[in-house]
């Protein structure tokens, strides 16, 4: 069976482990109607923050070569 999108048990440990709410519809499962929405669409704010982040050249290009640096520089940036 190909999988497609975030459909995988490892994304769904990580989810767990973050205690964040999975809203990911499986491989096979019936797709709502608009009007039977359960839970609002949330994408757009994952997609602004990401486009927010890369207006920081730093992040951007990632001159740092060690992950910690980058992290920190993220860190900095978010806040």
């Amino acid at each position: 069976m190909f999988r497609q999108g975030y459909d995988y048990p490892r994304v769904e440990e990580e989810l767990k482990a973050h205690t964040y709410i999975s809203h990911i519809r499986r491989i096979g499962e019936e797709k709502i109607a608009d009007g039977d929405k359960t839970h609002p669409v949330r994408r757009w704010v994952v997609e602004r923050t990401m486009a927010w982040l890369k207006g920081f050249r730093a992040i951007r290009t990632r001159y740092f070569c060690k992950a910690q640096n980058y992290l920190g520089m993220i860190h900095l940036a978010a806040h």
